[in-house]
């Protein structure tokens, strides 16, 4: 073996510094890891490669190729590799060998352990969804340490174009054809919202350990420009209409959700301790995130909550039927359009334009979009921007009513 060289191997422009062999000799270079381990490079006329080498015992070493070193091409985490990247695996390699020298079974975290895991942490059933139908079937039984960017990568095109639910089967009566625009949009804005809960669980498992490093999916590009923007809110006088046309136990639930703008999760689950009488506040558990927010209210809205809360527990529901039992999924479809209907509202609003009327009309009565995404709690700025629309009309008056005149200076 050549004789060793001391030179940094952290980056691209210090291994630049190794001359290029031209009698097919090349150089070896050797960076110590811990104690028995070191990691190697050695370049060529097509670049570097990384190599591992463990000491055995006296003058013998085993070795182990590890992959390209990102020399001539940007890495992918699997056949390129930075020297991080090629440190970590190097320290997979060993672990595994000494392990297995020891009689050593190790068990192997999946990426279906890491959804188990994080499924204990979520409340919301499109967290199940996301898992069950579209994380499970694929990666299921990849081991982390086994995933890399390429991986991730085809899988999320695949998600991108694969059909929905309800279009498959041999009795299905729903049409699907991705190469239909506004179909293709919907699927690859369903893949994003997919691949949002897998980092959210690999970030879980790399946070409990199970993992070193985020590099497979860190920087994996979401599909651009398919998030559907959500435009449809109430004013102010139709968001009174409609609450007139509810029935009495579904009209609490929707002021409540005008008043707070919390998801119809949220209040079906919503206990009377969720109500603050000393702060005038609502602290809620969100069911989409699994973190606490504080929706602060209004002397009317307190007014109404004080109302509901009249002979209840603490642990009881906030929010009932008029029957006495829970909120359930589904219970407000036709309730909603029941509502939209006899309030005489053309749009076609949801239970979750309620939650959007909510920020809509905070942010068109001038609310800082920082406090706007607190009571909303959103994780990022960017999701508040998404329900931050105005009407044409108060754009339109607010900009003029806020533009200089120059008629004096002609």
């Amino acid at each position: 073996m050549p004789k060793l060289k001391k030179i940094s191997l952290a980056t691209r422009s210090s291994r630049r510094t190794i001359p290029t062999p031209t009698d097919g000799k090349y150089e070896t270079h050797i960076e110590r890891i811990v104690k028995g381990l070191a990691l190697g490079y050695r370049r060529n006329q097509k670049g570097g490669v990384w190599f591992a080498r463990r000491h055995e015992e006296g003058t013998r070493y085993s070795f182990e190729q590890l992959g390209l070193a990102d020399d001539l091409a940007d890495a992918d985490g699997a056949k390129v590799l930075t020297r991080d990247q090629a440190v970590q695996k190097a320290r997979e390699w060993f672990t595994e060998v000494n392990e297995h020298g020891a009689g050593i079974t190790k068990r192997v975290y999946t990426v279906g352990n890491a959804a188990a895991d994080w499924l204990k942490t979520q409340t919301s059933p499109t967290a199940a969804i996301h898992v069950n139908n579209d994380i499970l079937p694929t990666l299921g039984r990849y081991p982390l340490k086994k995933l890399t960017k390429a991986i991730l990568h085809e899988w999320l095109q695949a998600q991108g174009e694969k059909p929905t639910v309800r279009s498959q089967g041999p009795n299905s009566k729903v049409p699907f054809d991705i190469n239909d625009p506004e179909t293709r949009r919907k699927r690859r804005d369903t893949a994003n919202r997919v691949l949002r809960s897998l980092r959210a669980l690999l970030n879980l498992a790399r946070s409990n350990g199970h993992i070193d490093n985020d590099s497979a999916w860190v920087t994996l590009a979401e599909f651009p420009k398919v998030a559907k923007q959500r435009t449809e809110y109430l004013t102010v006088e139709q968001g009174g209409r409609f609450i007139e046309a509810c029935p009495d136990d579904f009209r609490k639930l929707v002021q409540a959700a005008l008043y707070t703008g919390c998801r119809y999760g949220e209040l079906c689950n919503m206990r009377v301790h969720a109500y603050d009488t000393e702060n005038a506040s609502v602290t809620v558990m969100q069911g989409k995130t699994g973190t606490p927010k504080v929706v602060f209210l209004t002397p009317d809205e307190v007014a109404f909550f004080d109302e509901q809360i009249k002979g209840k527990q603490l642990n009881d529901f906030m929010f009932l039927r008029i029957d006495g039992t829970q909120w359930r999924k589904d219970h407000q479809r036709e309730r909603m359009k029941d509502a939209c209907e006899t309030a005489k509202i053309e749009q076609h609003i949801t239970f979750h334009n309620l939650r959007h009327t909510f920020a809509s009309l905070l942010a068109m009565n001038g609310t800082q979009p920082e406090l706007i995404q607190r009571q909303m709690g959103h994780s990022s700025a960017r999701m508040t921007a998404r329900y931050s629309h105005f009407s044409p009309s108060y754009a339109a008056t607010t900009i003029r009513a806020n533009k200089p005149s120059f008629a004096a200076a002609s």
